[in-house]
């Protein structure tokens, strides 16, 4: 296959070639000349010299007719012939000297080029390392399973960062040595591909931020429904006491639970309230209308425990029939309730988490698109 520096090798024989063909006829009609011009002189017939014409210097010696004058003269000739030769052979030769130059010069910066551009193909391939990882976590940023494996990504994220600034000042530098139009286009490819990468990994850090964030506000939440469980197991404690209630300490304990299990409520109300001051889209109305219902329902049981402590049975019996009403419209709320407090959490912040994902999708694309234009180019 040939090269693409074939055309600057030597030949060592060129048989054939104009070059050749011009100096080896140009020297053998020289020496045919001076052959020539020997044999007819030599085989011409010998003449009876003139006098006309005929300078007789100093010493009786003619200037035309002087022998070692003439083969001077001959090797003068061919002197300058050879010199021409020699000239004209070290002109081509220095032209050819020049172009192996210039040409494996041009070779060295397209293998330098070439190295060079490779290296930060390489960079790219370690960093989508951790691209890759991060592209499986933004499936779904909000779930609670691989919290602590995005924390640990982000960790990375601050030198992923500074290997792409430095990838794209490299590519930028490279493009000064670049050669062909596609080279120039190949590194533009190149610094988009990085800069998109860079804005994958701030949109998914905004998304893992807020993950972080969100899964923190759903675990108060959680715990707070959890408090209100216990709480529902608490009262459900306490209206067996006070049911079996037949003296006054039995009475008495049968208050004091219910207290701890309004306290319990109560405590589960407070921490709802909070997260759902942190997003105004939670939305835990039927959890806390569930809860407020239920208290009203243990304050209405505490209440008949004291009347029937101070001995007062009308008011016990008025205040029995509250707790019997609240207590009612507490398992009717119960069954509104099909969403866990984490969810609402969640849902709250998806609008939020949207902005990032559409960010991380964007910058997606065109790394997609990018990428795929080295590859061509690769």
């Amino acid at each position: 296959m040939a090269g693409p520096f074939d055309f600057l090798h030597l030949k060592s024989h060129t048989e054939g070639s104009s070059n050749e063909l011009t100096f080896d006829v140009l020297e053998a009609a020289s020496r045919g000349l001076d052959n020539k011009k020997d044999k007819d002189r030599s085989a011409a017939p010998t003449a009876p010299k003139s006098s006309q014409g005929s300078y007789r210097g100093v010493g009786d010696t003619s200037t035309l007719s002087n022998a070692p004058e003439v083969t001077r003269r001959k090797r003068a000739r061919r002197a300058r012939a050879a010199r021409s030769w020699l000239i004209a052979a070290v002109a081509v030769i220095a032209l050819v000297g020049t172009g192996v130059f210039f040409g494996y010069r041009i070779h060295q910066e397209r293998v330098d080029f070439n190295d060079r551009f490779h290296l930060l193909i390489d960079r790219f391939i370690e960093i989508d390392r951790t691209m890759v990882e991060v592209d499986s976590l933004m499936v779904d940023p909000l779930n609670s399973v691989e919290l602590v494996k995005r924390s640990e990504v982000s960790d990375r994220f601050a030198t992923l960062n500074r290997e792409l600034n430095a990838t794209i000042a490299a590519a930028h530098e490279l493009s000064s040595s670049a050669q062909t139009d596609q080279d120039r286009a190949a590194l533009g490819e190149m610094e988009k591909a990085a800069s998109a990468r860079s804005d994958m990994l701030a949109a998914a850090e905004s998304a893992f931020t807020l993950s972080k964030h969100v899964n923190q506000l759903a675990d108060s939440a959680t715990s707070a429904w959890n408090d209100v469980l216990e709480g529902d197991n608490v009262a459900r404690e306490a209206t067996g006491l006070a049911n079996k209630a037949s003296t006054e300490d039995e009475t008495i304990v049968a208050r004091d639970k219910t207290q701890q299990a309004r306290d319990v409520m109560d405590g589960a109300r407070s921490m709802l309230s909070q997260v759902a001051k942190e997003q105004p889209g939670i939305d835990f109305s039927s959890e806390l209308a569930y809860i407020n219902k239920r208290i009203e329902a243990l304050d209405a049981a505490i209440e008949t425990s004291n009347a029937l402590l101070a001995n007062d049975r009308d008011a016990a019996r008025k205040a029995n029939d509250a707790y019997n009403s609240a207590d009612g419209e507490a398992a009717s709320l119960a069954g509104s309730i099909n969403t866990s407090p984490a969810e609402h959490v969640k849902t709250a912040f998806q609008s939020t988490l949207e902005e990032s994902l559409q960010a991380y999708s964007r910058a997606r694309e065109t790394v997609t698109s990018a990428d795929s234009s080295l590859r061509a180019y690769l």
